[in-house]
């Protein structure tokens, strides 16, 4: 027993040891930590704080009427409402993505066994029914807003242009920044990999995930009547597996897909134009 005394103290003193550098160290890697914080990052850091003890909201503005000396109406503002439509439908990317789940769906049972080439195919054919009721919706709007077809698709097409130019124009901006932080980290073109800049500054932008008018104040009658059909699906036969058998199973399509009806104020002017009769006898 004697002997074996001076060997438990010195395991003692080890497992001690051992435990006192297991406590120290991660408390020396968190005093750096708040070191780095409150010294070398105190100023960035105060200014974050600081920004968030003010919160900046904006409120929508409520014009009021303007009155002659006669109290005839001038100017007032009218409740309206607006026509507007999601950009993925404008640009394609509602009927692909929801014709590919729509395939998957249907054919979950037998997807597995499918080849690819078979899915790809598949895929198409659900993709186009989803497309063929978008541009089945354009004459059926044209009937419930009273205008023009060729109006409606002309407010489309110049809604896709103007966002897609936004949409290139920040992709391109968003590129020379990354390239330009490449550079300043290495000091050389040789060795960038531009397509892979491009890829992370090719992000959708908030206009392609937004909703944009394609008939301005349309009227009460004309917004209550198509908020009646927002809601309705229509049933279509899904494509088959084989496109010579008979499908028998069915899928529901939105009547309008990505239609909604916004409400807005219109301000209008009831003498902007007046009539006058001048007796010139």
């Amino acid at each position: 027993m004697p002997r074996r005394a001076p060997i438990l103290r010195r395991m003692f003193h080890r497992r001690l040891l051992l435990l006192g550098t297991l406590a120290v160290v991660p408390m020396m890697a968190l005093t750096a930590q708040l070191g780095r914080l409150a010294v070398l990052q105190h100023d960035e850091r105060a200014e974050i704080a600081e920004s968030r003890l003010v919160a900046v909201r904006w409120l929508p503005t409520t014009r009021g009427r303007i009155l002659d000396r006669n109290d005839r109406v001038l100017a007032e503002d009218r409740a309206s409402y607006d026509l507007t439509i999601d950009y993925s439908v404008l640009s394609g990317r509602w009927a692909r993505i929801e014709g590919a789940a729509a395939a998957r769906r249907v054919h979950r049972a037998s997807w597995g066994t499918l080849a690819p080439e078979a899915k790809t195919e598949l895929i198409e054919r659900f993709q186009a029914l989803y497309a063929t009721r978008v541009e089945a919706m354009w004459p059926m709007l044209a009937e419930l807003t009273q205008r023009p077809e060729d109006e409606l698709r002309e407010a489309a097409r110049q809604v896709t242009d103007r966002v897609e130019r936004m949409h290139q124009a920040i992709v391109d901006k968003r590129l020379e920044n990354l390239v330009d932080a490449e550079l300043e980290s290495r000091r050389t073109l040789e060795g960038i990999d531009v397509e892979r800049l491009r890829d992370q500054a090719d992000r959708p932008i908030a206009e392609q995930r937004s909703q944009h008018v394609i008939a301005a104040d349309v009227g009460d009658d004309v917004g209550f009547r198509i908020y009646r059909f927002l809601d309705t699906e229509i049933p279509l036969p899904a494509p088959a597996l084989d496109q010579e058998s008979e499908s028998r199973t069915e899928i529901t399509i939105p009547l309008l897909p990505g239609i909604a009806v916004r409400d807005t104020v219109e301000r209008i002017y009831p003498h902007d134009e007046m009539t006058v009769t001048i007796d010139t006898s």
